[in-house]
């Protein structure tokens, strides 16, 4: 009897009809047990959006995933949350392989479309995967991401947060991968390099130990190829600042790591990543990396005032992870990518490192669950900062229409001269534009044509 039910609710629209016109030898409390044990969980399901299926990121499987298989999970996750998660391929590695951003928020793919998406929601950031041997990174973020699909539509997931209410407020920006072709090497070797201009440049690098990779197949590291150009406030002048003080940690040609490239952006997968910043207000930042297990927020040349706002929200994340605060720049080294975030936007950015400092790497797979559980709310608490914090009073305005906000007015005057811009004192939400008039560019195309990046 139990299996022509079956049949009937998976078959007819009119299940609860058939279920109480149903056999008369079912009695009425069999019936009832029947809805509520089988009907009930799947009309739940039905009614959040989402159908109870298994999860689709597996730990687990991490150690022997490709680049690939995490764009095709990115999809699925797309596919499975369509409300809810939009994947926007922003650009492509030396490698051809695709860059790409998880944008989540409620109504997502009506409110990216909108010329004042901007300000209609708060933006934030989080980012992995720029160095090849940190593999668990790009896993823990597409794992958060599900994680907090699913407690949108699952209340009580996440005990700590709801996502039903910050996905109201806020768009999560993740970009779980920004150097796949690194993260393929490290895992597969020379022959996951898939283009004759790959493979030559690769071959260039003069080291095979491919294994022990933390820059791209060109032999550049990321993480020291961006820009570094900061305004000096005591002295009143923009300074490029950009390898003047080596570190030990240097080399001078292509290598596995420590290469800043022949000139700042000079790849493409970080000028994929400076482009993606320049596009949106982000409140903060969030770029994982591995080893150590501290979380970075310092910066020697940033005024003070920013320092303590980066201070405040390292000691908010260590609430969600217990690292250590690692309190002291020295100065040496230049070109990561929180230098980039600190001159451009006085935004907040933490370096988060995963991983006990004596870890191997890559990242074997029994770590990845640990990795993962110590790290699963930092974006969310790094959110629940920036909603804390809310907007500053001088906003940058370029051709009329909304960039970002400053908390200093020297700083914020800087900026606009930089980029022909005024500034306008304001509270609150800023409006996205200060003249009523139609538009008909989008803010994308402004900032690209107003705020060259090198």
């Amino acid at each position: 009897m139990a299996l022509n039910y079956f049949r009937i609710l998976f078959s007819s629209k009119k299940t609860f009809i058939l279920l109480i016109k149903g056999d008369v030898s079912m009695n009425i409390s069999k019936k009832l047990s029947f809805i509520f044990i089988f009907i009930f969980p799947f009309v739940f399901s039905f009614s959040t959006g989402v159908c109870a299926q298994a999860e689709l990121v597996q730990l687990s499987n991490g150690e022997s995933m490709s680049s690939q298989d995490l764009f095709s999970l990115a999809v699925a996750l797309e596919k499975k949350y369509p409300t809810l998660i939009y994947v926007d391929i922003i650009g492509y590695s030396v490698d051809q392989k695709p860059l790409y951003s998880i944008i989540m928020t409620a109504d997502v793919d009506t409110l990216r479309r909108q010329k004042d998406f901007n300000i209609l929601r708060q933006h934030y950031f989080v980012e992995a995967g720029t160095h090849a041997r940190e593999t668990v990174n790009p896993l823990i973020v597409m794992k958060q991401i599900e994680d907090y699909a699913i407690d949108y539509h699952q209340e009580n997931h996440i005990q700590e947060f709801s996502l039903s209410q910050m996905l109201e407020e806020v768009a999560i920006h993740f970009l779980p991968l920004t150097n796949p072709d690194g993260f393929d090497l490290v895992k597969f070797g020379e022959a996951s390099v898939q283009t004759q201009h790959g493979r030559k440049l690769l071959l260039s690098v003069g080291d095979d130990h491919y294994t022990n990779f933390k820059s791209g197949i060109s032999g550049v590291d990321h993480n020291r190829n961006y820009p570094q150009h900061y305004f000096d406030m005591d002295e009143n002048i923009w300074k490029n600042i950009w390898q003047l003080n080596i570190s030990n940690l240097h080399a001078t040609s292509p290598s596995a790591e420590f290469y800043p490239g022949p000139h700042p952006a000079s790849e493409p997968e970080v000028k994929t990543v400076m482009n993606y910043i320049l596009r949106y207000d982000f409140r903060n930042y969030i770029s994982f990396h591995s080893r150590g297990n501290v979380l970075y927020w310092n910066k020697y040349f940033a005024p003070d005032y920013y320092n303590q706002r980066s201070k405040t929200l390292a000691q908010t994340i260590q609430i969600a992870n217990g690292y250590e605060l690692m309190d002291e720049d020295n100065g040496l080294g230049s070109g990561y990518l929180s230098d980039f975030t600190s001159s451009e936007t006085l935004k907040p950015l933490i370096t988060v490192e995963t991983l006990p400092i004596s870890t191997d790497l890559p990242t074997q797979a029994h770590l990845y669950p640990t990795a993962y559980e110590a790290n699963r709310l930092v974006p969310l608490y790094a959110i629940s900062e920036g909603q804390k914090t809310g907007y500053f009073p001088y906003r940058l305005y370029v051709d009329d229409v909304y960039v970002r906000d400053f908390e200093n007015l020297t700083y914020a005057n800087a900026i606009a001269q930089k980029y022909n811009g005024k500034i306008v004192e304001g509270d609150a939400t800023p409006s996205m534009f200060l003249n009523k008039k139609k538009r008909t560019h989008s803010i994308y195309e402004f900032l690209i044509k107003h705020l060259p990046l090198i």
